[in-house]
């Protein structure tokens, strides 16, 4: 239950605004206690500082991401593993997994029909072409009985 509740917290912690999304952290700082600044403590002569850019920022979140989501996939199978046929928890995930396959579907389905989706995607095998060559005869054969 823990490592789920870090998974929730984790998204509201790694977040990049926009491409420009930077991040500046002091990592080192040396002081001189023979200076003295105005305010009367030692003076820094050196300071390190760590960038951390929105490309860097976003693959950190995606990696992160992808091992909260296998370890998510694990918990869920362990308790799929120990819980009884007829717990109730056990037949929402079930009906959740039912679900998560029609929205998938549905999804793919619609970017089929808008061609979002590029061919390689799709995995042509040739079968379209296929059932173009045979509607071609299927019409020839149409149109020599007409005339």
């Amino acid at each position: 239950m823990i490592q789920y509740a870090a998974i929730i917290r984790s998204q509201k912690i790694m977040n990049v605004a926009n491409e420009f999304d930077t991040t500046t952290d002091i990592t080192e700082v040396d002081l001189n206690p023979k200076l003295i600044d105005e305010d009367g403590k030692p003076a820094q002569i050196k300071e390190v500082r760590q960038y951390q850019y929105a490309w860097d920022k976003q693959a950190n979140y995606l990696m992160a991401m992808s091992r909260a989501m296998g370890t998510l996939s694990k918990l869920i199978k362990q308790f799929v593993e120990i819980a009884d046929e007829r717990d109730e928890r056990r037949k929402k995930l079930e009906i959740m997994a039912v679900q998560l396959n029609l929205v998938k579907t549905k999804t793919k389905r619609a970017q089929i029909e808008n061609g979002d989706v590029d061919q390689q995607e799709l995995g042509d095998d040739g079968f379209l072409a296929a059932i173009d060559k045979s509607m071609d005869s299927v019409w020839e054969d149409g149109d020599q009985d007409e005339t």
